[in-house]
């Protein structure tokens, strides 16, 4: 039996400890990946890393929100109470807000949330959880809303509770994008080819441990780039696109840890690499031959050794499974 099995396992047991009951509804969402961003124009991927969250509705106009791996946490709100500004910003709670405030009537949900890596790491598991988190209730109430509307919904929330880190491409990269695809955001979301894995690439994220509380502005390229990167991707040349995404790499707005990573994984034969901002976390991201991935790896965590630095943690992403029922 493969992972997956015994995560949704662990999630229905989690979820019956902890709300007494078992869940109606679970739903995964992948989590994203910035490769390029020029303000208002950005181009995002989903990550085969994402979060599966599991709702049960309740009739009391409560919701009791719940972490597999933070056992002790609770969120326990009344609809009512659940204002921006008032509770905390959690990501399913931005969410169910939302859905409130777009009209849909919620009688209350238990939630419960697993993620396959921590927030912070450089694969926007707050989107993730969000996205995931708006899937379940549109699936366990019967919401009449498409996806198109559902990313409109979780971008609000997401805003309107000040979640960090989080950027419209990855949301709509975690809702709109097929495997294969990715997403260019220009005033509407649009789909591009991406790949990666028919071509022999992979998508590797450095989360290089570094923590910042006030996120920076995020490297940006001129809007020229965005143009250049639909040729690229259009003609399967990911060699042009990782010198595109290279160039948007901002030297000057990135952490030391994040500049010996970029450096490192481009001299040991990575196609592109730039730093991308993942709520505090402080990641690169790098697309590479798969050929050298392993080879990379190596050259980066030799470049933090060097300097005594922690070594960084290393993932890499191919096939992507997107946003479905788990």
């Amino acid at each position: 039996m493969d992972d997956h099995y015994h995560m949704q396992r662990m999630l229905a047991s989690v979820h019956e400890q902890m709300h007494g009951k078992n869940a109606g509804t679970y739903w995964y969402a992948p989590g994203a990946v910035t490769l390029l961003d020029a303000g208002d124009q950005s181009v995002s991927a989903p990550m085969q890393f994402g979060a599966t969250v599991a709702v049960e509705p309740r009739d009391d106009a409560v919701v009791d929100l719940r972490w597999v791996y933070r056992p002790l946490q609770s969120d326990r709100i009344r609809l009512t109470d659940l204002e921006p500004g008032t509770a905390a910003a959690r990501e399913p709670l931005a969410v169910i807000w939302a859905l409130q405030a777009a009209g849909h009537a919620l009688g209350g949900a238990a939630v419960t949330v697993h993620t396959d890596v921590p927030r912070g790491v450089g694969t926007s598991m707050s989107v993730a959880i969000a996205c995931a988190t708006g899937f379940s209730l549109r699936n366990c109430y019967r919401l009449d809303v498409s996806d198109e509307s559902m990313f409109e919904i979780v971008c609000a929330g997401l805003q309107a509770f000040e979640v960090p880190g989080v950027t419209i491409g990855a949301v709509a990269a975690s809702i709109l994008a097929c495997d294969g695809e990715a997403i260019a955001l220009d005033r509407a979301p649009s789909r591009l080819p991406f790949g990666i894995a028919h071509a022999g690439m992979r998508l590797l994220v450095v989360d290089t441990g570094v923590r910042r509380d006030l996120p920076p502005e995020q490297p940006v390229a001129g809007t020229s780039e965005l143009d250049g990167v639909r040729v690229a991707l259009e003609r399967n040349d990911f060699r042009e696109f990782g010198a595109i995404m290279t160039r948007s790499h901002d030297a000057g707005s990135t952490s030391i840890e994040q500049q010996v990573a970029a450096t490192a994984a481009l001299s040991a034969g990575a196609f592109g690499a730039r730093a991308t901002v993942d709520g505090a976390g402080r990641p690169i991201v790098v697309l590479v031959p798969a050929a050298e991935v392993a080879t990379v790896r190596r050259a980066v965590a030799a470049a933090y050794a060097d300097r005594g630095w922690r070594q960084p943690r290393f993932l890499t992403s191919s096939t992507v499974e997107t946003a479905r029922a788990a």
